[in-house]
């Protein structure tokens, strides 16, 4: 099989005093998917990131941004100017929340008029409008937090679907949003015994791995709470609980090769913890 779909892991900070701390870096997720590179979420740092990952921001094809928090956005700008030379070449297109391309009611828009001219496409998501971009489809859909137009998002390519969560609260409808997804990136923020509007807790995480069943889980985005916690043990304890997802705490840097569990590849028992 040709391994050509992949999610590398820039950064996986949930919060701005992670990265302060330099606890762990922000700087996104790169999905290379049928052989086009999405840049999610350039958060701070996401350049510099990219260069230690032998990535280069002029192959992406498309930057996305779910919602308007810095560890999320802070970035879009720097990463459309890379992708098209300062606006000298336009090229790509823009994706992004209604609040980081037009702002809220008390806060500025973080995409900058300039930087909306550098690209070919600028598109606000609207959940349950699909995108297309070449041969991969992407399905915005609902999200509960302080960011009333947060998004998350299910990207479609030809034998597989990623899901990833965004920045939300657990609630009923969510695991829908994600049915069928073989590969799910969770942004779980906090360990169980903390509870915050807007953000995921290891249980919330637990309870939508076991609605939705995907092949493999991504657990990143993590705050400082969590990470005063054993990652590894926790991650292992949650793999050992669950029979049918491989668990995964994700680590800045860390490189998931997709195919491996695309409808292609015949499952058969769990691969373990990494």
């Amino acid at each position: 099989m040709n391994n050509k779909n992949k999610i590398i892991f820039l950064g996986t900070a949930g919060e701005e005093q992670v990265v302060a701390r330099q606890q762990r870096k922000a700087g996104g997720i790169i999905l290379l998917l049928e052989g086009f590179q999405f840049h999610l979420e350039p958060g701070p740092g996401s350049l510099e990131l990219m260069k230690l990952a032998k990535l280069h921001p002029r192959e992406t094809i498309a930057l996305l941004a779910t919602n308007n928090s810095l560890i999320r956005s802070n970035d879009v700008n720097a990463g459309i100017s890379a992708m098209t030379l300062g606006g000298l070449d336009k090229h790509g297109v823009f994706l992004g929340s209604k609040s980081v391309i037009e702002g809220l009611e008390n806060e500025q828009s973080r995409l900058l008029p300039f930087y909306k001219n550098c690209v070919e496409g600028l598109m606000s998501f609207n959940p349950r409008n699909k995108i297309g971009i070449n041969t991969v489809n992407i399905m915005p859909v609902a999200n509960k937090q302080r960011d009333e137009t947060a998004v998350g998002l299910v990207f479609n390519i030809s034998d597989n679907k990623i899901g990833y969560t965004g920045d939300t609260s657990y609630f009923e409808e969510l695991s829908k949003n994600f049915s069928g997804v073989n590969v799910l990136i969770i942004n779980c923020k906090h360990p169980k015994s903390i509870t915050e509007k807007g953000c995921m807790n290891i249980d919330d995480a637990v309870k939508l791995i076991e609605q939705v069943e995907p092949r493999i889980a991504i657990l990143t985005s993590f705050g400082s709470k969590l990470l005063e916690k054993d990652i590894f043990m926790l991650g292992r304890n949650l793999q050992i609980k669950n029979k049918v997802t491989t668990i995964v705490m994700a680590k800045d840097g860390l490189s998931i090769n997709i195919d491996d569990y695309s409808d292609k590849v015949k499952q058969t028992t769990i691969k373990g913890f990494s």
